[in-house]
């Protein structure tokens, strides 16, 4: 599914298909089944041990996990390095 402000939109192709098509567009894979827009991140925080998640500006109620392959390069394009 893909979920824009606008509604929630079913797509018919892999997600490692629409992770190299977006990742022009500031869009970056922080769980094997997620995708988010970069510019919309409003928080990243620890979860758990050893772990962090992320909450998306309009979704604030929502917690998405981040893996922790992940977390490093996240934190890299979130500061612009």
């Amino acid at each position: 599914l893909l979920h824009t402000k606008t509604g929630s939109y079913e797509v018919n192709q892999l997600l490692g298909d629409l992770e190299k098509k977006l990742h022009l567009y500031g869009f970056f894979r922080i769980h094997k089944s997620i995708i988010i827009n970069l510019d919309k991140v409003r928080e990243v925080f620890p979860w758990g041990s050893n772990s962090f998640s992320l909450r998306m500006r309009g979704y604030e109620d929502q917690i998405l996990p981040i893996a922790r392959d992940k977390t490093r390069i996240l934190k890299q394009h979130l500061m612009g390095l």
